[in-house]
């Protein structure tokens, strides 16, 4: 992703950000996820809004919607994945774990799904969780305030950040932490402990740590 970002103890980019103290509502926009528009990768994908006025209530830059397909670049936030040009084996795996989260098919090419997001970034991309529509209860109207819940939520008018394609991308060890807005202290700190929990399998995007072999000198 662009822009600069510090990083955790950990050496995963968590954001040059003070985290607030008190949990924020997020906006809940309804609409299509839109693969087939634009170029999309394990991070990125556009969205169709069912309503495009709702976007005017985002706080940042006004959003990059298009004016002839009705879509707007989505910034996932909490995540980051390798770029196209990086490790192409990873960063196309990423991909398409994105879009089969998001729900595309060969048979579904414009999925429904509910967005969460508070702000745009300085390319006018909405910085949002993502969610299938199925995720989400069906009493969440579009533009309605929701609260995204670190644990299992018991009110209708929350949701869990484990079920965001952000959270699930994490977990299939195929992104990194990072943050590109303000979150309550929990939401991060439940993605870097899935992160870290994604490291104990060791993949291309996050090989093996060989220097305890190299010490017993049972490395290469």
């Amino acid at each position: 992703g662009e822009g600069q970002r510090a990083r955790s103890p950990s050496g995963c980019p968590m954001g040059a950000l003070k985290l607030p103290s008190a949990i924020m509502p997020f906006i809940a926009i309804r609409g299509t996820f839109e693969p087939d528009v634009g170029v999309p990768d394990g991070d990125t994908v556009r969205f169709k809004p069912d309503n495009s006025a709702t976007l005017e209530r985002l706080g940042g830059r006004k959003p990059k919607l298009s004016t002839t397909t009705r879509t707007v670049p989505l910034r996932y936030e909490g995540i980051d994945t390798l770029e196209k040009a990086a490790l192409v084996s990873v960063s196309k795996a990423a991909t398409d774990k994105n879009l089969s989260l998001c729900g595309v098919t060969d048979e579904v090419r414009s999925p429904r799904g509910v967005v969460l997001a508070r702000r745009t970034d300085r390319y006018g991309r909405v910085i949002a969780f993502l969610f299938n529509e199925a995720d989400v209860d069906d009493s969440i109207a579009d533009g309605a305030s929701v609260f995204l819940a670190a644990a299992r939520p018991q009110a209708s008018e929350a949701v869990w950040i484990e079920h965001s394609v952000n959270f699930r991308m994490i977990t299939a060890g195929l992104a990194y932490p990072a943050l590109f807005s303000p979150l309550f202290s929990a939401l991060p700190a439940s993605i870097a402990a899935a992160a870290t929990n994604a490291r104990t399998s060791p993949t291309d995007m996050w090989p093996p740590d060989r220097t305890m072999a190299r010490g017993t000198g049972e490395g290469a």
